[in-house]
């Protein structure tokens, strides 16, 4: 899904919007025990594909999903975010 709306949202949210994201979501990573190179590579690609994923019409969808396999089509879409940016994380 993600590679099929990359074209047509990318570009979409303001950089502000995504900095001040990253910059709540690294100190709770962090605080999950995180490094904060790791942290900050996670958040970072998590606003990236939310992005990419939602674009700015479907925002408030985002907002309201929760990362689940079986949940809704939105929570199954912000997990397969979550998924995608795993690899920023120590295992």
């Amino acid at each position: 899904m993600l590679q099929q709306r990359a074209h047509a949202a990318a570009g979409d949210w303001p950089e502000q919007t995504k900095q001040a994201y990253v910059d709540r979501c690294t100190p709770e990573m962090v605080s999950q025990g995180a490094s904060e190179t790791s942290a900050r590579g996670f958040c970072r690609c998590l606003i990236d594909a939310e992005e990419i994923e939602f674009g700015q019409s479907e925002y408030q969808q985002m907002m309201s999903a929760q990362p689940d396999p079986n949940g809704s089509s939105n929570d199954k879409r912000l997990y397969q975010v979550y998924m995608g940016c795993k690899h920023f994380l120590p295992q």
